[in-house]
């Protein structure tokens, strides 16, 4: 049985930048900047790859894993709107970050 899914540069960018937030996010509660919004990061960057792993097995052959994920989300599926919540987390923080750097700098 062979699905469709996204290319394997996809894959890579997709997982170079979760593993980044990762070690950033740790990286973030022991200089113990940001350490709530770090801790719900870290949370975060290992749940919502599961949770899209574990919901895209169950996909239709002929889409791919995003094109499932925009089906379920216009259905309205907890998991996709968990994800979501996820991702602006992660967004939030990264959108964050150079203004607690920047005032870092600045002492």
């Amino acid at each position: 049985m062979y699905w469709e899914t996204l290319p394997g540069w996809v894959w890579l960018i997709y997982y170079l930048v979760i593993i980044v937030t990762f070690v950033m996010a740790i990286r973030s509660i022991l200089r113990n900047k940001m350490r709530r919004l770090s801790f719900a990061v870290v949370l975060f960057s290992i749940s919502v790859p599961i949770l899209l792993f574990i919901n895209s097995i169950e996909r239709d052959k002929e889409m791919t894993e995003f094109d499932h994920f925009v089906a379920e989300l216009q259905a309205g599926t907890l998991w996709t709107i968990l994800s979501m919540l996820g991702y602006g987390v992660i967004l939030v923080w990264w959108l964050l970050l150079p203004f607690v750097r920047r005032k870092r700098l600045a002492r």
